[in-house]
């Protein structure tokens, strides 16, 4: 049986995860499940995630770093300071 949660998440944080969830593919749901499934410790049966991976080789797919030069760092940075306060 499922049940409803109400979370207080930052605004920032939440539309970040929200995009990278669209991503993946994964419902935000189904990742907070997951993570409290971890958390509680419980040895409950675990429920099969698409292909067949975890919530934590997920967030590490998610997390790897990104190869990039200075220059293009840069660039992206200007841009995002653009796109945030106008030019």
């Amino acid at each position: 049986m499922k049940t409803k949660l109400t979370l207080s998440i930052d605004a920032a944080v939440a539309e970040k995860a929200k995009k990278n969830a669209s991503i993946k593919k994964i419902s935000l749901s189904a990742i907070v499940e997951e993570y409290l499934q971890q958390f509680s410790n419980n040895g409950a049966e675990k429920k099969a995630v698409k292909k067949g991976k975890n919530i934590t080789q997920r967030i590490k797919e998610m997390t790897k770093p990104v190869k990039i030069s200075d220059n293009e760092l840069k660039a992206l940075w200007h841009k995002h300071l653009d796109e945030k306060y106008g030019k």
